[in-house]
């Protein structure tokens, strides 16, 4: 597991490399301007290209049985709101990562942070069971 705040820079790129080395990547973040940013950096230049989005979307909020209106959802920050037409111009599928109803919430500016969709389960390890269902 990797974990970290923020947009990697590209000299972490060697050693991100060097960790995943072949594996699947299973990318686990927010739905918010950063964390995309990030997951499309990683798809983009990881060599495999086998990185997963495993972040909150409407698949991942179904398969574990929480709807979207439960969850709190968060106004976009000045510079995340900034951020916007940079991501959808790199991150052109970005409506179908996140399907209909995330990307409306998208859409208006509100973004949904993963803390919430833990707060949200009776059983946190619901998540490694969606994850392990993707292998």
């Amino acid at each position: 597991m990797i974990g970290r705040y923020g947009l990697p820079s590209l000299d972490d790129l060697a050693w991100i490399r060097d960790v995943v080395g072949s594996r699947r990547v299973l990318f686990i973040g927010d739905m918010d301007p950063v964390d995309l940013m990030v997951f499309i950096w990683l798809r983009t230049l990881l060599p495999s290209r086998r990185t997963v989005y495993l972040g909150v979307n409407d698949k991942f909020l179904e398969s574990l049985g929480i709807p979207l209106r439960r969850l709190c959802q968060i106004p976009f920050s000045p510079a995340e709101r900034k951020s916007v037409a940079l991501l959808q111009h790199v991150f052109p599928t970005l409506a179908k990562t996140l399907g209909p109803s995330c990307s409306r919430t998208f859409e208006r500016k509100r973004k949904v942070e993963f803390e919430a969709v833990l707060s949200a389960l009776d059983r946190p390890e619901a998540i490694l069971d969606y994850a392990l269902q993707l292998r």
